[in-house]
Parts: C-alpha cells; structure tokens; sequence
C-alpha cells in the first residue's frame, strides 16, 4: 500500500513538488505571520518584562507605559522603601522623543529611559559592545540604528536638542515603531525640565515571588500611586498596545492561517482527483473502496508531512536571517505556533483527501478502461 501510494506521487514529479511546495508555502505564510504578532506582542512589553524589577509604581490612574504620561515624586522613595520586603526603589525617566545624527538626514522616534548608573537596574538587558551604564552626557543605542547609521563607539548623536556621546550599543531594543535608547537618570530629567521627580519606580524585592504581596503593602502604605506587579504591569501594558493597532497584526495572522489552508485543500484536493484514473485500475484488480482509502489518505499524509517539514525548516531560516538583515523586524518561531500550524495543516490536508472519495468510490474500472 505503501509503495502503491509512493508511486502515486512518483509518477508525475511536476505534480508532486507542487503539492509539496503548495504545502510548505502555505506553512511557511502562517507561521511567518504567526511569528510577525508573537514578535510585536514580544516587543511591546520587553522593557517591564527585562527590567529586573519585581513591582513598577506609576502616577496614580496610570497602568501602562506606551502612550502615558506618568510623573511620579522622588518624596515617595523614602515611603516606599520603609515598606516591609522592598529591598531596592530605582526611579527612571520614560518618555518619548526624536534622535537624530548630526549631518545626517532624518531622524527616528525613539523611547529616552533615563536610569541611574549605580543601581544596574533599568538599563539595557543585552549588549553588543560598549558600557550598559551611561553617564552624564553618555548614551547607549540600539544595534539597529548604529547599523542603519553606521556609528560606532565614540560617535555622537542628537537626542531631542542635546548632543551625547555613544557609550554603548544594546540588543533587542528594536522594534517596527521605534527604538529604545538610555542616558543617565540626570540627563532625562534635564531634557524635560523634570527636577524632583521621575516617571517610575522600579522596586526590587527581598523575597523572590513575591511580588504580588509586595504590590498590595506598598499600595496599602503609599496609597498616591498606582502599584502594580512586574506581570500585571506587563499585561496591563500589551492588553491597551493590542487595543491600539495590535488587532491589525492580529487580524493579519488569522487571514493568513485561512489562506494557506484554503492552499493546502486545493492543492491537495486536486491532487486527488487527479489520480481517479489509477484508483480506477485499481478497483478494476480487485481493490476494494477501504483500501482505496487508505492509499488516498497515505498520499496525502506523505504529501503533508514532507510540506510541513520543509516549511517549518523554511520558517526557521527565515527566523534566524530577518533580525541580521532587518534588525527592527522580531519574528517568534514559537513551539505552539508550530504545534497549532501542524494540527491545522494536518485537518486540512485530511479535508481534501476525504471529499474526493465519493467520486473516486464510484469510479467504473470498465469507463477506465475504454478510455
């Protein structure tokens, strides 16, 4: 059965590496889709989800850090500190602005964080080279602007109407939108004019997992603020990102799920059809319809599979090449992508090999043969 089903598709090769190929193009169109939201859904939060706090303090009513404005007073240090289980309170500047290099053209929209030196908390989580702790009059860029701008160490750029020295040069601090970059927490204050106060706090813990506690103690003793756990913070910021635009990516996945499965059925289903001639020879030696079923679905089995597997490898290189060449582009070849891909295909591929089974069972082997 086997060996009939082999060579099936062995005997017009053209038509088998179009049905292959329709079903590694089709994964391939999902799971990059797929790996386009998982990657912007990454991104969006990947400043919490790094920031090696354990609890976030915001201005009151404030939830989030895209599209906020938070001013938070530095006399709640003190308060906050004094709270049972906070082991460290790390003010930071976030805000947005535009950077540009002098005697270039263009500038970028970037996100300015402005963190303290001493603390090792809030800054760059991943370096390429260069120091991830900028001083005064010092910053640190992403690897994607120093590369579409050919900077190096040393190099200088323009960040709203100051000019700083590049100190150091981050990764994955990219993103379709924009860029993060980092200056010292006395810089950020000053380019905003902000004396006396800070954007956040970032709140480190004494206990590891505790930081729901935690978030309830210092909401209870510094009732001002908002407070919030590094995880609901994080939700709280990707939930109103998605509000914002992120349904479009969204959207974008499951148009492309439907197409390339329309693609594998079609491929698959006129594949199928395309054989009633064999299957009706074989009916006339004496094959009966559930073996005729089984080599229909083996075909498409081997058909799918071998698609699949050249698709996923296709994803894969594909996932690895983008961030080299196109580093504000994330894709995500996530495990359970791959796994719902692969079930989704598999569901299809039997779609398309079951419906033409009606006809195919009522083929006459004598009709085969006098044409």
């Amino acid at each position: 059965m086997f060996k009939i089903a082999l060579k099936n598709l062995r005997q017009d090769l053209t038509r088998m590496i179009l049905c292959i190929g329709g079903v590694a193009a089709a994964v391939l169109l999902i799971l990059a889709i797929n790996g386009v939201f998982a990657g912007v859904a990454k991104q969006l939060t990947i400043y919490i989800d790094e920031s090696k706090a354990d609890v976030l303090i915001s201005q009151s009513g404030v939830k989030n850090m895209h599209m906020a404005s938070s001013v938070v007073p530095l006399e709640f240090v003190g308060k906050i500190e004094k709270v049972p289980g906070v082991k460290k309170v790390v003010p930071i500047a976030y805000y947005s602005g535009m950077m540009k290099v002098p005697g270039q053209e263009g500038s970028k929209l970037v996100y300015i964080i402005g963190v303290d030196e001493t603390s090792g908390i809030g800054g760059p989580w991943k370096m390429a080279t260069g120091k991830s702790r900028p001083e005064q009059g010092e910053i640190v860029i992403s690897q994607g602007f120093a590369s579409s701008k050919r900077l190096k160490l040393g190099d200088r750029v323009q960040l709203i109407d100051s000019l700083f020295t590049i100190k150091g040069i981050s990764l994955e601090t990219d993103s379709m939108a924009s860029t993060f970059v980092f200056i010292s927490l006395k810089d950020a204050s000053s380019l905003r004019s902000q004396q006396g106060a800070a954007n956040y706090f970032l709140v480190t813990a004494v206990n590891l997992g505790e930081s729901e506690v935690l978030a309830g103690l210092i909401e209870k003793r510094v009732p001002e603020v908002n407070v919030s756990s590094r995880q609901t913070f994080s939700e709280s910021d990707r939930e109103i990102a998605i509000q914002m635009g992120m349904d479009i990516i969204r959207a974008m996945s499951v148009v492309a799920l439907v197409i390339g499965l329309m693609i594998i059925f079609m491929t698959l289903y006129t594949a199928t059809l395309e054989k009633s001639r064999e299957y009706g020879i074989l009916k006339a030696i004496g094959a009966d319809n559930r073996y005729l079923l089984k080599v229909i679905l083996l075909q498409a089995a081997i058909s799918t599979v071998i698609g699949l597997l050249i698709g996923i490898a296709m994803s894969w290189g594909i996932n690895k090449l983008v961030p080299i060449y196109v580093p504000d582009v994330v894709l995500l070849l996530e495990p359970a992508a791959i796994i719902q891909t692969s079930l989704s295909v598999m569901v299809a591929a039997l779609v398309a090999a079951l419906l033409p089974i009606l006809h195919i069972t009522r083929v006459d082997p004598m009709m085969v043969f006098k044409s």
